[in-house]
């Protein structure tokens, strides 16, 4: 049998002959610290084979849990024998990565288990996921646990819920979310409760500095911006009130009364401070100090007193390394128990030179890379891969404590779940074991343990039309052309000259046919997870937009003879597109954002229906 064990362990021997599972099945622990893992064991071998067994307290069992402290602290060894299973492990977690191991092992095998030995241990302290619960999906409980239960299986232990705005319901500030949808803080309880169970740490996640537009945009807190009037963006585009006055105490008396509403709930000795993309520190208000004193030396001032803050409560503060990596001159003067995490979501982001700053430095730090899926839709598979990948290789080999994959919803947060499944699966894989998975197949896993797919069909769709972005003309970072080309107007002939710049009328008669093919493909899928209609549902949507998007820049490009008909053709589609990812959205997430995320859909829809009447006006 050719068994898909993933993350591949680091050492798997495979002996001749098998194991039968008869009645009575017992599960012996050594004691009551491992109950809930013998119960989640209990019920892999009831899904995999149908027999009940029972969890007793002792040794010589059909499965039997031996602590062995000679091992390091995450390891575990996993033997099967004809006598029986034996898990060796140090820390209790160990023992649950060995399930995870076993809950692959009999759902391929059923009552016959090959006889094996597998020793096995993780290269990465932390392997984390972050999921972007801020613009605009705000996940429901149930999603949330299922992505736990997929982590656990992965052997993921950490997990973060970015926070920006009002998708945390602050006791202090009820004004502010009483419209929304948000996560409150008894549910933080239950997911925390959860995640420990599965050893998996819920690390709070706010940002602190920049990304504060949803407070600065509210009267009662604008004149908290360093650029309350507008300034110029880094990237040339007008932007008002995303980013805390650094030199106003107003500013961190705001952050820390959230801090203060927010950290209670969690059982993490982490806090994700954020701290990223300050876009308007240098203007505005800042501006007079930050030519005194430079940008770099303000914003490690206001990171150091945020860094005070959380030391106050008790917690060791991560932020994110966008801009003290712009001033390597001043990483040495970073607390040495803060956590730097180097985030960069191109295949050719220059991790190795950047983490080696802090290496040199002393400081600890994380790689995070990218899924890819933002900006996209349907995602950017190959890229994904290489990021990863990278993130991995320059993270084992300069010492990242942490490898961490981020989910972000930039832009409406346009794409659905699975298309993050396979970057989901192979981080979990690299971070597990950079050597023994760094060229691994992932495709497998996919269609066997997440799909359930008995024709093979869909890890393999999945993962190619994520791959549609590259017979683009041209490729961005962090996102796809097309993706942006729902973004131009129609009717600013100007810009929309600039935009298809490049473009070429082939590449997307190309790219249009690939997608209907696919279309064709995902009616040949057997999905039997127990969302299988849903995630049908949701890729045939997502190829849906990115088709509509392949005749929206045809029609940019002048391809077509008659613009009457593909308008109203445009203007049908939308309508379809917008309808079902309205109720695709209440399937997986909560009400809040539903709006935003329809927005720039219902834009599209108007700028249709305008140029149909200006047509229509003509004749």
């Amino acid at each position: 049998m050719n068994l898909i064990l993933l993350p591949v362990p680091k050492s798997v021997e495979l002996n001749e002959g098998t194991f039968f599972l008869k009645n009575p099945i017992h599960i012996k622990i050594p004691n009551q610290d491992l109950f809930n893992v013998a119960k989640r064991l209990q019920a892999v071998i009831f899904e995999g084979t149908k027999n009940t067994s029972s969890v007793l307290i002792g040794d010589g069992g059909t499965f039997t849990f031996i602590k062995d402290e000679s091992l390091a602290e995450e390891a575990y060894v996993l033997t099967i024998s004809e006598g029986g299973v034996t898990i060796k492990y140090h820390q209790d977690c160990g023992a649950s990565y060995a399930v995870s191991t076993l809950k692959q092992i009999i759902l391929q095998s059923g009552k016959q288990l090959p006889l094996l030995e597998i020793r096995d241990e993780p290269d990465f302290k932390r392997r984390g996921l972050m999921l972007d619960i801020s613009r605009d999906k705000i996940p429901t409980m149930d999603t949330l646990y299922q992505i736990i239960d997929l982590m656990a299986d992965l052997k993921y232990n950490e997990l973060q819920l970015y926070i920006e705005g009002f998708s945390f319901a602050y006791e202090s500030f009820p004004e502010v979310w009483k419209d929304q949808t948000p996560i409150l803080p008894e549910e933080i309880v239950l997911l925390d409760r959860y995640c420990t169970e599965r050893f998996i740490d819920l690390v709070p996640n706010q940002n602190s500095f920049g990304h504060m537009a949803p407070w600065l945009n509210r009267l009662e807190y604008a004149d908290l911006a360093v650029c309350p009037e507008g300034c110029l963006s880094p990237w040339g585009t007008w932007t008002k009130n995303t980013t805390l006055d650094p030199q106003d105490e107003r500013s961190l008396q705001l952050v820390t009364k959230q801090y203060d509403d927010l950290l209670p709930y969690f059982t993490s000795q982490y806090f994700n401070v954020g701290m990223d993309e300050p876009l308007e520190l240098g203007y505005g208000k800042s501006e007079a100090i930050c030519k005194e004193k430079g940008v770099g030396r303000v914003y490690l001032d206001y990171l150091l007193d945020i860094y005070k803050e959380v030391k106050k409560r008790n917690k060791t503060m991560m932020f994110w390394g966008d801009i003290i990596i712009k001033h390597p001159e001043l990483i040495k003067e970073l607390p040495k128990d803060i956590i730097a995490l180097e985030w960069g979501y191109e295949g050719n982001h220059p991790f190795k030179t950047r983490l080696q700053e802090y290496a040199n430095a002393g400081i600890d730090f994380y790689v995070c890379p990218g899924t890819s899926s933002w900006c996209s839709i349907i995602g950017r598979t190959n890229n994904m891969r290489s990021n990863i990948i990278h993130a991995a290789v320059y993270g084992k080999e300069l010492g990242a404590m942490g490898f961490l994959l981020t989910d972000w919803g930039d832009h409406g947060h346009i794409q659905y779940l699975p298309v993050s499944y396979p970057a989901f699966v192979l981080g979990a894989a690299v971070s597990w074991s950079v050597e023994d998975n760094k060229d691994i197949d992932v495709i497998p896993y996919l269609n066997r343990f997440i799909f359930k797919d008995e024709s093979s069909v869909t890890g393999q769709l999945i993962w190619d039309i994520g791959n549609a972005y590259e017979l683009e003309s041209i490729q961005i970072n962090n996102g796809t052309k097309l993706f942006f080309g729902f973004r131009q107007e129609l009717k600013n002939q100007e810009k929309v000259e600039t935009f298809i710049q490049g473009l070429k009328v082939e590449d997307y008669l190309k790219l249009k046919d690939f997608l209907e093919t696919s279309l064709e493909t995902l009616e040949k899928t057997e999905m039997a997870c127990g969302d299988a209609p849903l995630v049908k549902a949701e890729i045939e949507n997502g190829i849906h937009y990115v088709l509509h998007g392949t005749k929206r820049i045809l029609y940019m490009l002048g391809h077509y003879t008659d613009p009457v008909e593909i308008l109203y053709e445009l203007r049908q589609e939308i309508s379809a597109i917008m309808k079902n990812h309205y109720e695709l959205w209440h399937a997986r997430n909560r009400l809040g954002g539903l709006e935003n995320s329809l927005s720039e859909m219902r834009r599209q829809r108007n700028e249709y229906d305008e140029l149909l009447n200006e047509l229509f006006d003509k004749h």
